[in-house]
């Protein structure tokens, strides 16, 4: 049986930073129809599932009720807006429009100012729609989206995405965009500004070894918890990739002297896309170890 000769805290000092930009998740929306009562929800939904100011002339039964698939809508006017916070904030950013994320026609506001022309949803792409924001506001800002909608089928479909380089943080009970700082946090990506990230984390930081230590035995790296999964570099070479536990790397190739550590951990999608989730830490959870085995 191997046995445990030696072990130590690795990673105390390690570097983080994202692989792609951050995001922030918009689905908390006010509905607003002509000559209807404005309604709040939790996530868009299109106009028949939020106003009842249409004729249907054909309908689908299924299991979110009677879908009026041929249909006229009483009122062409339909808003949804969106409030969120700023705090201390100067760069671009930009919102991200899904292709399927709507249907029909619509025009998008931000702050009251107007961001290009009419929009017609969805679109024959697999690519996001991208819209440039600049100048946010300090404190309060609005996302207004406004569709002439001819078919109650029409409106926004699924919630939507700020991305640019911030960090999400809670302040006075709200989630507010901040400056980034790029910090790790030992309990997750959720409490390093990232609840809604979606991609790679990168993780990085250097050990010395001497002959001695690397002689007689074998080092191994282990990670207190991972979540989803993690590719462990040493030395810019692959070791292996783990997506369960136990998060454990045999170290072949430790080199006398500095040895170069890159974990690159992968997330889940939850986090991004699921607003029910009660967004459980991802990332390199905890501490880091370097455990040296006899006998292997």
């Amino acid at each position: 049986m191997p046995k445990v000769i030696k072990k130590r805290e690795t990673g105390k000092n390690r570097i983080f930073k994202r692989s792609g930009m951050n995001l922030f998740r918009l689905n908390s929306v006010e509905v607003f129809a002509e000559r209807q009562k404005p309604v709040s929800l939790s996530e868009p939904y299109p106009y028949w599932q939020v106003f009842k100011g249409y004729t249907a002339t054909r309908t689908f039964e299924n299991f979110i009720g009677n879908v009026p698939v041929d249909s006229k809508v009483y009122n062409s006017d339909l808003s949804y807006k969106f409030t969120f916070f700023v705090k201390g904030y100067k760069k671009k950013a930009d919102l991200i429009l899904d292709p399927r994320c709507a249907r029909g026609k619509f025009t998008v506001f931000f702050n009251g100012q107007k961001l290009g022309g009419e929009n017609n949803f969805p679109l024959d792409s697999t690519l996001p729609l991208r819209i440039p924001l600049k100048n946010f506001q300090e404190g309060k800002n609005i996302i207004e989206l406004r569709f002439t909608v001819v078919s109650a089928m029409e409106g926004l479909l699924t919630q939507l995405y700020i991305e640019g380089d911030f960090d999400v943080i809670y302040y006075k009970k709200r989630k507010v965009l901040v400056k980034t700082t790029g910090r790790d946090s030992r309990k997750g990506w959720q409490d390093a500004g990232m609840p809604y990230y979606m991609g790679e984390g990168i993780y990085e930081w250097e050990e010395f070894f001497t002959d001695f230590e690397i002689k007689n035995g074998k080092w191994v790296f282990v990670a207190d918890e991972i979540v989803d999964n993690a590719e462990l570099f040493l030395n810019g070479k692959s070791i292996a990739v783990r997506a369960w536990r136990p998060w454990e790397w045999q170290l072949d190739g430790l080199s006398e002297g500095k040895n170069h550590f890159r974990l690159v951990v992968n997330g889940n999608a939850a986090n991004k896309h699921d607003i029910d989730w009660r967004g459980a830490p991802q990332g390199w959870i905890g501490r880091g170890w370097l455990v040296k085995y006899s006998g292997v």
